[in-house]
């Protein structure tokens, strides 16, 4: 998308106010090549960063401990702990606890 074409669904209202944020990140971001099309600028490649949260559940599984027993010890929940659960997982690329762990310790994440 050109800019002049971004600038102009801005002006007209067409995007709400969390993504005209989003966009004028996006468009700081990028740059225009001499043909007028965006290119990504170039950047390290980041792997997720994980909440405390995330991170403290993450201990706790690799302990061997149930969702119910997490919930208990940190006084939350089994919804939270299985959202944080959830989401560490997303970011690890894992589908099972005992994934989770594995990548969490291949990654330096788990002592």
């Amino acid at each position: 998308m050109k800019l002049h074409v971004l600038s102009h669904v801005l002006i007209l209202g067409l995007v709400g106010g969390v993504l005209i944020a989003r966009a004028s990140r996006t468009s700081r971001a990028r740059r225009t090549s001499p043909t007028g099309h965006l290119h990504p600028q170039p950047g390290p490649a980041r792997r997720p960063r994980h909440h405390p949260r995330e991170l403290e559940i993450l201990t706790l599984i690799a302990q061997g401990l149930s969702n119910r027993e997490i919930a208990d010890r940190l006084f939350v929940s089994e919804n939270t702990v299985k959202t944080h659960c959830s989401r560490a997982f997303d970011k690890l690329g894992a589908r099972r606890r005992t994934q989770a762990v594995q990548l969490g310790k291949q990654l330096g994440l788990l002592p």
